[in-house]
């Protein structure tokens, strides 16, 4: 299950739970060491089943402290990164997976001296992952902006977030260089700093199918009403299962 999720502008469909937990974590998650300490490997399972039986389970509802659904923060971000892996699309669970795009942006990262803004629109023209993986992108990159802001408290900065999100970034398999680990690194910042370029890179619109028809016959029934039969050209098979509807007659 989806839920609509607005980032400047654009509407992205984002999975439910992800959605719920980080909205529950930007307003409990004011505390040290957010997404680098780890929850109760329990609790965790527990609520990661929960979610993924159950998308429509509310955090808020749920009276942390009691005896049969305690949680902690760290609980929820530690499912928040189990539920990620699970909703990216691709064999190893990543954003980018594929070995060519990593390469094209390692080169790009490796010879890159200039700005992060010009290295975000660098690396997003390379970019071609799917439109789960590309949503769930521009999500979390926004989102961990937004976390950023309480670094006060949580010391949790976009460099140790950056650190601690990477391997959801990129195939770390594939990079064997530490240079260039912290070269890639250099971008998940970019990305998490200027989320709003990457959005307005990336964001694909929202395109509704539409179906074309074609008018078959009109049959006058009534001075009133007029019986219009139609046919799909979305698929010639079925021009043959034509139905018929009803239309006001409209008065010159």
């Amino acid at each position: 299950m989806s839920v609509s999720v607005n980032l400047n502008e654009h509407t992205l469909s984002i999975p439910k739970p992800l959605h719920t937990c980080f909205s529950y974590l930007l307003e409990n998650g004011d505390i040290e060491g957010i997404f680098r300490v780890s929850g109760s490997v329990k609790r965790v399972n527990h609520f990661t089943k929960e979610f993924l039986a159950n998308p429509d389970l509310d955090l808020n509802k749920l009276k942390a402290g009691s005896d049969e659904l305690v949680f902690t923060v760290h609980d929820i971000a530690t499912v928040f990164k189990r539920l990620l892996s699970n909703y990216l699309k691709g064999s190893n669970s990543v954003i980018v997976d594929n070995s060519d795009q990593l390469s094209q942006i390692q080169q790009v990262c490796q010879k890159f001296t200039g700005s992060p803004v010009t290295l975000v629109r660098k690396t997003c023209s390379i970019l071609d992952i799917s439109h789960n993986n590309t949503n769930i992108l521009l999500y979390l990159t926004c989102y961990l902006k937004k976390m950023s802001k309480l670094d006060k408290t949580t010391h949790m900065n976009i460099f140790n977030l950056a650190i601690i999100f990477q391997p959801h970034f990129f195939n770390s398999e594939l990079i064997n260089d530490l240079e260039d680990l912290k070269k890639f690194r250099n971008a998940i910042e970019a990305y998490i700093e200027y989320c709003d370029i990457l959005v307005e890179e990336l964001a694909r619109p929202i395109v509704q199918p539409t179906v074309k028809v074609k008018i078959v016959s009109v049959i006058k029934s009534s001075p009133a009403v007029e019986i219009v039969t139609i046919a799909t050209e979305k698929k010639p098979a079925l021009l043959k299962r034509a139905f018929s509807m009803s239309v006001k007659r409209l008065k010159s």
